[in-house]
């Protein structure tokens, strides 16, 4: 991590002087690159997870641009990127068009250059979707393409992996190759031939996660129906939550227990996203059961309603697993209040 750290420094910088100029093993195949075309840029919100892809971004992004000679130009969806200039992303994401070859996708702090013959990846991640003669070189590491998709990952400034999600691709350097098939990744070093990760699965891509889904528990103070006023309650609830941006839309259906009554709420509702906390508002359908007195019948099936303003934070533990809390107050038959923690997970 404090050698990809000190790269990036170095990079921002010293950007002219920090591309390599070595070569690569073996010849150079061309590929008949002319230029690539920026379809698509992916930009984190204020919570730290990433937007949709936006293909409609016309303002120049203040986390990637490219560098031309000794100049730094802004970098926009529409943007023409020609041979030898450079894209460098901090926090956010490029997907790049090379005409009558296919796509890159190229992921947050990276360091990529355009070559005739494919790219030269000096630091960060790739996603290659491409056809025919294309080449990516990392370091003194060169991969060749047989296929159509796949990944390249920077784990140091001399060492990577490639990953293979679609056809082949062929791994080289002055040490020795692998070739390697779909489902099959290798890792490579300065003094190390290409050789097949031990554990022969895929790293894990990055991708956005705007769905999660967990458990929530807690409890309050409920004044609804079967209560002739406000008790004290214990609730469990399966939350579930589909980020938009900075809007959310969330759903719930869990219990509500007391000591003389139980329901069931099913709730929807909306928030909207400041960093890592959220306000919004709800709307709460109740099912449960009410005691009756003196009717020889002890309970009776009803149902009724409840609004809550509602508050939550989020805390990420890791790229699937999140530490979620909420607030709710508002109104049944009477006020109510109550407070949930739990954990979620980003599918």
């Amino acid at each position: 991590m404090l050698r990809v750290l000190l790269a990036l420094l170095l990079f921002w910088f010293c950007p002219v002087s920090a591309a390599a100029e070595d070569p690569g093993p073996g010849p150079v195949e061309t590929a008949g690159i002319r230029e690539g075309l920026v379809l698509a840029v992916q930009t984190r919100d204020r919570a730290g997870g990433w937007r949709p892809w936006d293909s409609a971004q016309d303002e120049a992004l203040q986390e990637a641009w490219i560098l031309q000679a000794d100049a730094r130009a802004p970098l926009a969806v529409g943007t023409r990127i020609a041979l030898s200039d450079v894209v460098v992303t901090r926090q956010a994401r490029v997907r790049m068009e090379l005409p009558d070859k296919g796509e890159i996708t190229i992921y947050e702090d990276s360091y990529v250059r355009l070559e005739e013959w494919g790219l030269r990846h000096e630091l960060g991640g790739l996603l290659v979707k491409v056809q025919g003669a294309f080449k990516v070189q990392y370091a003194s590491t060169e991969a060749l393409v047989e296929g159509t998709r796949f990944r390249v990952e920077a784990i140091t400034p001399e060492e990577g992996m490639v990953a293979v999600e679609e056809g082949k691709v062929r791994v080289r350097n002055e040490l020795g190759e692998v070739l390697l098939l779909k489902g099959q990744a290798a890792t490579f070093g300065p003094s190390q031939a290409p050789a097949f990760a031990k554990s022969g699965r895929l790293p894990v891509p990055r991708r956005w996660r705007p769905a999660s889904v967990g458990l929530q528990v807690g409890g309050g103070l409920g004044d609804h129906i079967g209560l002739d006023k406000g008790a004290g309650e214990i609730r469990a609830d399966i939350l579930t939550r589909v980020r938009l941006g900075n809007f959310g839309l969330t759903n719930t259906v869990g219990v509500v227990n007391s000591t003389t009554t139980s329901h069931f709420p099913v709730t929807a509702g909306g928030e909207y996203w400041f960093g890592p906390v959220a306000v919004g508002a709800q709307g709460d359908l109740l099912l449960g059961t009410k005691e009756l007195c003196g009717t020889g019948t002890t309970s009776q099936l009803v149902a009724s309603g409840a609004g809550h303003l509602t508050g939550a934070v989020r805390v990420p533990l890791g790229p699937a697993l999140v530490l979620d809390g909420r607030v709710l107050a508002g109104w049944s038959t009477g006020p109510q209040a109550f407070g949930t923690v739990g954990l979620s997970w980003r599918p």
